[in-house]
C-alpha cells in the first residue's frame, strides 16, 4: 500500500474518523485524470475485463493509493497540530504517572516485604523459593541504607532485630538487614557530634543508594500499569 499522506503514529486511534476524508485509487493523485483524457483508462478496463474473463486471477494486485479527498487544505495542517498536541498530552500523563504512581507502587511493594519480615520472619525463618522471582528480588533491598523509603514506618528493621535477634543471633539478623549494630547504642548516638552536612555535588552522587535504585527500578518495570505506560511510549516514539 502506498500512502501520499503519512498518518502519525499518535493519530492511529483516529484512522476510522480520517478513512472518511480519504480516497482510494489504483492510481497516483493527479494521473487519473490524465488517464481518463487520453482513452488509455478505458483500453485497461477492457483489457483487464478480457483476463478477468480468461481466469488469470492468480496475479498480483498492483498498489493502492490513499490520498487527502480535501481542496480547503486544512486537513494536513490539522493533523499535524493534533499530533503534537496528543504526544505532548502523553507526555504530561506519563510525568504525571510517574510523580504519583510509582511512590505508590514502591509504598505498597515496601509495607508488604516490611509486614513479611517483621510478622512471617520471612528471610529468618524461612526462605522463598528458588523459583519465586519477587521473593527472590526482594532480598537485594534488604541490606540497604534506603529501605524503607516510601513505607511509613521507618524503624521496621529494628523491630525485627529487637524480635529475632535473641532467637537467631543479633549479629546475624543486622548482616541480613545491613544494620551497624554500634548505631543503634543510644548513649554512643548521644556523645557523637553532628557534623556539617555536604551539599556538593560529587556528595550527592556518592550518596545515592544504587542498590535500592536497581530494586526501585525492577519493581516499577514489572508493575503490570508500567508495563502498559513503557509500550505507550515506545509507541508514540516510534
Amino acid at each position: 500500500l502506498v500512502s501520499q499522506f503519512s498518518l502519525p503514529l499518535s493519530l492511529f486511534p483516529l484512522t476510522p474518523l480520517l478513512s472518511l476524508f480519504r480516497q482510494v485509487s489504483d492510481s497516483p493523485p493527479g494521473e487519473e485524470d490524465i488517464l481518463e483524457g487520453s482513452g488509455v483508462f478505458e483500453e485497461e478496463e477492457e483489457g483487464s475485463g478480457m483476463e478477468e474473463a480468461g481466469g488469470e486471477e492468480d496475479e498480483e494486485e498492483g498498489p493502492v493509493y490513499f490520498f487527502l479527498e480535501e481542496s480547503t487544505g486544512y486537513m494536513q495542517p490539522s493533523l499535524s497540530f493534533l499530533a503534537i498536541l496528543h504526544t505532548l498530552i502523553s507526555f504530561l500523563c506519563i510525568i504525571g504517572y510517574n510523580c504519583l504512581k510509582v511512590p505508590l507502587v514502591i509504598f505498597k511493594r515496601e509495607k508488604e516485604l516490611a509486614r513479611k519480615l517483621e510478622f512471617d520472619g520471612l528471610y529468618i525463618t524461612e526462605q522463598p523459593e528458588d523459583d519465586d522471582i519477587k521473593g527472590q528480588w526482594d532480598r537485594l533491598v534488604l541490606n540497604t541504607p534506603s529501605f524503607p523509603s516510601n513505607y511509613w514506618d521507618k524503624f521496621v528493621k529494628r523491630k525485627v532485630l529487637e524480635k529475632y535477634g535473641d532467637i537467631y543471633g543479633r549479629e546475624r539478623i543486622a548482616e541480613l538487614l545491613g544494620m551497624d549494630l554500634a548505631s543503634l547504642d543510644i548513649s554512643a548516638q548521644q556523645q557523637e557530634k553532628k557534623s556539617e552536612p555536604d551539599n556538593s555535588v560529587l556528595s550527592w552522587i556518592t550518596s545515592i543508594d544504587i542498590k535500592y535504585q536497581i530494586w526501585k527500578f525492577g519493581v516499577v518495570f514489572t508493575d503490570n500499569v508500567s508495563r502498559c505506560v513503557i509500550l505507550r511510549i515506545v509507541y508514540i516514539l516510534g
